[in-house]
């Protein structure tokens, strides 16, 4: 594993960790990711904006859904995050698909074992993660497919 490699995991590691920890104060996370409205955690800082979104607060949102829809928009763009700097690094197609394999296994793993599995559950965030797993899986299927064409069977795969 190159240097290069490693500060990726170390990424992927944190942004983790943070996201189980963020399950530990689910209350008030909810609250604030409710306050920034949903989807609104990606604008920069406004204060007219602000005035706007105070005024048209939403009382009756799930807290939950937001913090689930948060979540899922972070695991997405870290897994996009990686598997854009493992085609950088790395240059192999087989390659990048194992490096990948191994990331969104580490992330179900963590998911599945911590507070997040029931947070992601909510608003169909494991089906995200699922979704990427199956990619990622075709992703190298799809090299074998390429090189070894008489292995018709995996063609149903992909």
């Amino acid at each position: 594993m190159t240097r290069a490699q490693g500060v990726l995991m170390l990424m992927k590691n944190q942004v983790m960790g943070r996201l189980r920890r963020m399950t530990d104060y689910q209350s008030a996370v909810s609250g604030l990711l409710i306050t920034l409205g949903d989807k609104n955690w990606n604008n920069p800082f406004n204060p007219t904006v602000v005035k706007e979104t105070m005024q048209g607060f939403d009382v009756g949102a799930d807290g939950r859904i937001i913090l689930c829809n948060y979540c899922t928009e972070m695991i997405e763009r870290a897994f996009d995050l990686l598997e854009s700097r493992a085609k950088v690094l790395v240059k192999r197609e087989t390659s990048t698909a194992v490096f990948m394999i191994n990331n969104v296994a580490y992330v179900e793993s963590n998911i599945k074992r911590s507070g997040l599995f029931t947070v992601l559950n909510l608003g169909g965030g494991m089906a995200k993660v699922e979704k990427w797993r199956k990619k990622v899986v075709a992703d190298y299927l799809r090299g074998f497919v390429i090189r070894f064409p008489f292995l018709c069977h995996f063609r149903s795969c992909l």
